[in-house]
């Protein structure tokens, strides 16, 4: 999965969610750096939610380590500072060799904590629609549609970012069905996304060798 917006507004457009003019006025101006980062997140989701055989972070990224090298500051740009501090510390000396425990780090430090790799692609995810909300990036409508995607599991532990997926599906229907009060499933979806944030604690180091979980 990767950030597009439009192709979001379009797929609502054509369900009847929506009219043309509607549509044009969802779209965003967003930061092509921040689209790229929220893509590479989102890649790194897909193995542990089983939408992908491998893992299609480790690719990119190494692109994006070398971006990183050439304009550090524009590759951050509109980057929430916590991602961009972790996105550093990964690709510092990353190489073929270290590729996926680096791929770890950054799963478990911007999706943990958590005991299992799915629990923090879930959270990781999660976090990653919902600051795109916060931060006026994406419509709201877009956003919820982005983050009330990853179905739940009855074995999934209660974190606030399962609570927001499923809320976050509630309000994207109420939002398509109830015409008259898309206003206030506005107000309730930005609501949610502030109910779902970036871990506080600093990131460890990006060296350290940690075993693969289930």
């Amino acid at each position: 999965m990767e950030i597009n917006d439009d192709g979001r507004i379009i797929g609502l457009l054509q369900r009847g969610a929506m009219t043309a003019t509607e549509a044009e006025s969802m779209r965003r101006c967003a930061p092509i750096q921040r689209n790229l980062v929220d893509s590479l997140l989102y890649r790194l989701c897909m193995q542990p939610l089983s939408e992908a055989a491998e893992n299609l972070f480790v690719g990119p990224f190494r692109s994006y380590t070398e971006l990183l090298q050439r304009e550090p500051q524009a590759a951050v740009q509109e980057v929430p500072t916590s991602v961009a501090a972790v996105l550093a510390a990964a690709a510092d000396g990353y190489t073929l060799d270290n590729c996926l425990r680096r791929a770890d780090y950054v799963l478990r430090t911007l999706g943990g904590p958590s005991e299992s790799d799915r629990g923090c692609a879930l959270a990781l995810h999660t976090r990653v629609a919902a600051a795109r909300i916060r931060d006026g990036v994406t419509a709201p409508i877009v956003g919820i549609d982005y983050l009330a995607w990853p179905l739940e599991h009855d074995r999934d532990p209660r974190t606030p970012e399962i609570d927001a997926i499923n809320e976050g599906a509630r309000l994207r229907d109420q939002w398509i069905e109830q015409q008259t009060s898309r206003s206030q499933a506005e107000v309730d979806i930005l609501a949610l996304a502030h109910t779902v944030s970036w871990p506080a604690t600093p990131p460890t180091d990006a060296t350290e060798g940690h075993a693969p979980r289930g």
